[in-house]
């Protein structure tokens, strides 16, 4: 990951495979932020249950991709984090 100054992006699960998958369907807009967090420019971030909707989406047949192939990108990619389940919330008082 780059330093903390670097913008710092949030995903979903259909334009991540779009972008993956090299798709027509992923706007312009989004994959020019893509290919920032690919030249290390920016940072991705990407919620675990995205990586389960991929994995759902996939198995399902909803898309044609090789499963493997598309979670060996995610990793490889030295700018997109996955984040977990269940982030630290802080619980404030409220009076």
């Amino acid at each position: 990951m780059q330093s903390s100054e670097s913008p710092l992006y949030v995903t979903d699960s259909h334009s991540l495979i779009w972008y993956l998958l090299d798709s027509p369907k992923l706007s312009l807009n989004a994959n020019e932020v893509f290919k920032t967090v690919e030249q290390g420019k920016a940072n991705l971030l990407i919620p675990a249950i995205v990586t389960a909707e991929i994995i759902f989406i996939v198995q399902s047949g909803k898309v044609e991709a090789d499963l493997d192939s598309l979670l060996l990108k995610i990793q490889e990619s030295g700018n997109f984090q996955i984040s977990p389940l269940v982030p630290h919330v802080e619980r404030h008082k409220v009076n």
